[in-house]
């Protein structure tokens, strides 16, 4: 899986992308209509096997997790926040956007590690599709009470978010309507087609990785603290607060890989519309603010998470089962960060 990711970077990378793909708007629509289409069907397919995978589990340990998961949600982006606000030159509403990007969480990064986990045949619970659900929304929670935004305004965007509501309604059809699709069906439609669905779409994510990261010239210090550092506190201290909790290793990786990545559907959605209603949107202080953010995400941090982050977590949990207090280091690195934060400030 790994290698289509690469194919689509290096394909981006070389030009081979624009002799191959006809380079008018036509096609570029095309593309983009099936890249979406694709997306959808990626997140019913994680949602439906989540929903039936919450009808075997016990309702309260669902509800444990997924609560943990929004809370971990919650925290971190309050964390990215403060880090920015200490080391970076950003201006305050780029940190405020690249928070709630880092804050929230990636789809592609999340396939992408249940595929990891599957290669090594790892078992992950079905239910940590709602810890997707659960982590998209706190951290634009966050970013909207920075900005002072209603909660009206909020709901007319998120209503607009058809990945979050793929996924719920996906999650729902799961639990309660399973059974309408016959298991030829079921295997035909989520484990027959998948995989090539899955590689076309890491070969889009490889090429869109590329192109975003061409915007970042110049930012290299920003790019190594946020794109890179921050991922690898986000999944390191994920897996450490799963093993306190003692969650299995597919749950410990998961929550480790969804701290660890950040959004590119609907934190770039929700912050771009948040910044027109308060701004004009040719204003100059909201220029660049949300393309920052998504090459940050797209083009450092999921290729980052992708290519090396993942077995980097994954050494960390087998680390842990040799060293067990190996587990207060996920804690001691983000609170040492937090602490130089402090002192900078004064």
């Amino acid at each position: 899986m790994i290698c289509a990711f690469l194919i689509g970077s290096a394909f981006q990378f070389s030009g081979i992308s624009n002799l191959v793909f006809k380079q008018t708007p036509q096609a570029a629509i095309t593309r983009s209509l099936i890249y979406q289409a694709v997306v959808i069907y990626l997140l019913f397919k994680i949602g439906f096997s989540g929903g039936i995978a919450i009808t075997a589990e016990p309702l309260q340990a669902v509800f444990t997790t997924t609560a943990v998961a929004g809370i971990a949600a919650v925290v971190w982006t309050i964390f990215i926040l403060a880090i920015l606000k200490r080391w970076s030159g950003f201006t305050r509403l780029t940190q405020i956007s690249i928070a709630s990007h880092f804050g929230s969480v990636s789809v592609g990064t999340f396939v992408a590690g249940i595929s990891f986990m599957e290669a090594l045949s790892i078992e992950v619970p079905g239910s940590v599709a709602v810890w997707l659900a659960m982590m998209e929304l706190p951290a634009i929670l966050v970013g909207m009470w920075m900005l002072k935004i209603s909660f009206k305004q909020l709901f007319s965007i998120l209503i607009k978010d058809r990945s979050l509501m793929v996924l719920l309604v996906a999650i729902a059809f799961g639990i309660w309507g399973a059974q309408l699709i016959t298991q030829d069906a079921q295997t035909f439609l989520f484990k027959t087609i998948f995989t090539p669905i899955l590689v076309y779409f890491l070969f889009e994510m490889g090429r869109k990785a590329t192109a975003s990261f061409g915007q970042l010239k110049g930012e290299i210090g920003s790019v190594i603290m946020i794109g890179i550092f921050v991922p690898i506190m986000g999944g390191l201290l994920g897996i450490s607060v799963g093993s306190l909790l003692g969650y299995t290793t597919g749950q410990m990786f998961m929550l480790g890989v969804l701290m660890a990545s950040a959004s590119y559907v609907l934190a770039p959605i929700s912050v771009q519309q948040i910044l027109n209603s308060l701004y004009h949107p040719t204003a100059p202080e909201t220029q660049n603010v949300v393309a920052i953010s998504m090459a940050l995400s797209v083009g450092v941090a999921l290729p980052f998470n992708v290519l090396i982050g993942f077995e980097l977590y994954n050494r960390y949990i087998l680390a842990m089962t040799m060293v067990p207090n190996l587990v207060w280091l996920g804690l001691l690195i983000p609170l040492i960060v937090w602490a130089v934060a402090l002192v900078k400030r004064t």
